[in-house]
């Protein structure tokens, strides 16, 4: 049998790397300069490492090239926000009567009184430094436009979220005709890429936990009317933390929209110690996808973190988010978004329109007991949709006697 050493090849196609198998010159026992046989041995798998270690550097090289410059366009010795964010980005082009704001926690101490927590508006070009307390000022003098809060995932600095922010409300908002302004601002926190996965999920989880403080905080300041408030990944970890501080609590009900949550594998014991209820939250909406690629891992490391117990994931977590009066309403979208662990992905579903686009609208009328749905399946236009909408309730880490059941909805 000849041996083997892989080489990099082009197929025919021009794109994909192949191995080239070619012969090795006989092994000679005592020959000077030849290979040991385990030396030989070990060749083929070193050979191989070093092909896939190549593939990848040239696969990832634009990315690369893009994030660093990205890092420069947004270092911490510039401006808070640039009057061009990334290339890609596109303009928020606001509907006549809206507005959007971003507020970032990125530049803040681990002291949050030290006070450079930063703000901003969108004003149809650029963003301009405000202050929260002009943003305050705005929602006292205008209390009927909606407030939307938009919380941002991993990996995401800070022109990605603004980038991410207002795809969110195009998608949302963008020519609906007949709707009520809103007030929509993007909550930017210090989640860019740190590490490597494992070692990145296990900081920010982290993080977003101890986040959750700052979001109440600042939402009590601004007193908005019944916002409603939306997280997406690790920024579902943010708004959880946020419902659950031992030491402050909304001051006005939340409406709630939890799309594709990954969360810190031991917060069920804040969950337990501080359960969510009905005068906190009048609408809890969760968006789980069983496909989702990233939120299978997140559930591997919980599993392995904790010795075989499954911890807290996306699916794991409606019972403790049922453990006081409110009721989750839990929608399987994975035949709507596939494996893709992407905002661009999720906000597309017509099930998530539909669902955050009601909650919107109903926000200044809350159901007087939100355990009760009176609407049939909202119609999203075609049949072809495939909504999958189940309440994946496990009862396995929770008394019986506590649990209530997801509603159908």
């Amino acid at each position: 049998m000849p041996d083997c050493c892989c080489t990099r090849k082009l197929s025919p196609s021009g794109s994909n790397p192949l191995c080239h198998v070619r012969s090795l010159p006989p092994f000679e026992p005592g020959a000077p300069g030849k290979n040991t046989g385990t030396a030989r041995r070990n060749f083929v798998p070193v050979c191989l490492a070093l092909c896939f270690v190549l593939t990848g550097i040239f696969r990832a090289a634009p990315v690369l090239v893009a994030q660093q410059q990205l890092i420069r366009a947004l270092a911490p010795g510039e401006e808070f926000i640039q009057q061009t964010v990334p290339a890609r980005q596109t303009s928020c082009e606001l509907e006549p009567g809206d507005q959007v704001w971003v507020i970032s926690t990125r530049e803040m101490t681990e002291n949050p009184c030290a006070g450079n927590l930063q703000c901003a508006q969108y004003d149809g070009c650029e963003y301009r430094r405000r202050t929260l307390d002009e943003l305050s000022s705005e929602i006292l003098a205008a209390p009927d436009i909606k407030t939307v809060f938009y919380v941002h995932g991993n990996f995401t600095d800070l022109g990605w979220s603004l980038q991410r922010g207002c795809e969110v409300y195009r998608r949302l908002f963008r020519g609906r005709a007949c709707r009520a302004p809103v007030r929509f601002i993007i909550w930017s926190w210090k989640s860019e890429r740190e590490a490597g996965p494992i070692v990145d999920f296990s900081v920010k989880s982290r993080r977003a936990v101890e986040e959750g403080a700052n979001l109440v905080s600042v939402v009590n300041q601004l007193q908005p009317s019944h916002p409603v408030v939306i997280g997406y990944s690790l920024g579902c970890q943010v708004v959880l933390s946020g419902l659950t501080q031992p030491d402050q609590t909304p001051h006005t009900m939340w409406s709630v929209g939890l799309i594709a949550p990954a969360l810190e594998c031991d917060f069920d014991r804040q969950l337990c110690l501080f359960p969510l209820n009905t005068s906190e939250i009048s609408e809890l909406n969760v968006f789980t996808n069983a496909r989702d690629r990233a939120l299978k891992y997140a559930g591997l490391r919980c599993r392995i973190k904790r010795c075989g117990n499954s911890g807290l994931n996306q699916h794991t977590m409606v019972p403790w988010l049922a453990l006081g009066d409110v009721t989750p309403v839990v929608w399987d979208i994975g035949c709507e978004v596939g494996r893709q662990h992407s905002i661009n992905d999720y906000i597309a579903s017509p099930t998530i329109l539909s669902t955050l686009r009601e909650m919107i609208e109903t926000m200044d009328h809350p159901p007087t007991d939100p355990a009760i749905v009176t609407d049939p399946v909202p119609a999203l236009g075609t049949a072809s949709s495939g909504l999958a909408m189940a309440a994946s309730v496990m009862t396995a880490a929770v008394p019986a006697d506590s649990v209530a059941i997801a509603t159908w909805r």
